[in-house]
């Protein structure tokens, strides 16, 4: 009951999801396998999710390989959307490197394909890639399609102390480490709030000393360290690149005076 609340408590259906009572132990020791097999004629029954196949190549980079003895490299990643073939020409953006690579083979789960699409981890042989010059966290994307900045406006909810938050509000131009796709980084966050409480809703800026890949729509987390985490958000807007290499008499209200929004369907050069 406690859990179908709990369900209900996160706006899914806790009256009509399938509960499967059993015990993996019994079913390892063949003394009862019915639990194992109404818990996978349930999974089968799950819609599956709709892939943002149409649109532009873009795959978060997780990780990256040397082909030992060759200028070649794999780079491994979840395909967050559009379809990547093989031999199309991709590029790499992301904490100020910029690099152009064509897309040799391509394999998902060891095995070779000429296709990769939305939804599926894969890794991508890249021609003549500057390793070094790569980072877990880059963007890998069709031509002009990945666009990066150093300040985006988010929609921000910040737990409060019965989900692990904070006790205590956040003041405007707070630290915090931002998670998005697969990168995090370090920045502040501004917001017209004189104090942002546990529990409340916010729009703000996150503003970072060097460009991250970003775009409308991706969520955040924003984290005090890697085991306290602040809040959840969403980003609604990307703001052209603004020069800033020091905190130190960092104005936030000058700074972020005149922002220019970002033009997503401008193909960068």
């Amino acid at each position: 009951m406690e859990a179908r609340e709990l369900l209900n408590d996160y706006s899914f259906n806790g009256e009509t999801t399938k509960v499967i009572n059993g015990s993996a132990l019994q079913a390892l020791q063949g003394e009862d396998h019915n639990c194992i097999d109404e818990l996978l004629k349930a999974l089968d029954s799950l819609k599956v999710p709709n892939r943002s196949e149409e649109g532009s190549f873009l795959m978060p980079i997780a990780n990256k390989i040397k082909i030992p003895n060759s200028k070649d490299s794999v780079l491994i990643g979840t395909v967050e959307r559009g379809q990547l073939k093989k031999g199309e020409h991709i590029e790499i953006r992301g904490f100020e490197h910029f690099q152009k690579v064509t897309a040799g083979e391509i394999q998902v789960f060891k095995k070779t394909v000429n296709q990769v699409r939305a939804g599926e981890q894969c890794g991508i042989l890249c021609r003549n890639l500057i390793f070094d010059g790569v980072h877990k966290g880059m963007w890998l994307g069709a031509p002009g399609t990945v666009q990066t900045t150093n300040i985006v406006k988010i929609k921000l909810y910040m737990l409060n102390e019965n989900e692990n938050g904070r006790k205590q509000g956040i003041r405007s131009g707070h630290t915090v480490l931002t998670f998005c796709t697969t990168w995090d980084k370090g920045c502040r966050i501004f917001f017209d709030n004189e104090l942002l409480m546990p529990g409340e809703v916010t729009t703000g800026y996150l503003v970072f000393l060097r460009e991250v890949p970003i775009r409308k729509g991706c969520k955040i987390t924003l984290r005090e360290s890697r085991r306290r985490v602040l809040g959840h958000g969403i980003v609604l807007e990307l703001y052209e690149q603004q020069f800033l290499d020091t905190w130190n008499r960092f104005d936030a209200e000058g700074f972020l005076k005149d922002l220019k929004p970002l033009d997503e369907n401008k193909k960068r050069k």
